[in-house]
């Protein structure tokens, strides 16, 4: 999600259209998209993102 619901930025419209943009954008391609419904503030998120850029990365 973009933005925490009942936040300022919160749409979950848009949310659903641009995710839908991005997934069909990429399909075919070499990159993966994984979908997560915590929003970006949340610390399981952070974390679980940092590892998977380290592993990527080699690290």
């Amino acid at each position: 999600m973009l933005a925490v619901p009942g936040g300022p930025f919160a749409d979950g419209e848009a949310d659903g259209v641009l995710f839908s943009t991005i997934r069909d954008g990429l399909a075919g391609s070499h990159v993966e998209v994984v979908e997560d419904e915590r929003d970006v503030n949340d610390a399981g998120f952070a974390r679980d993102i940092a590892e998977a850029l380290v592993a990527k990365i080699g690290l």
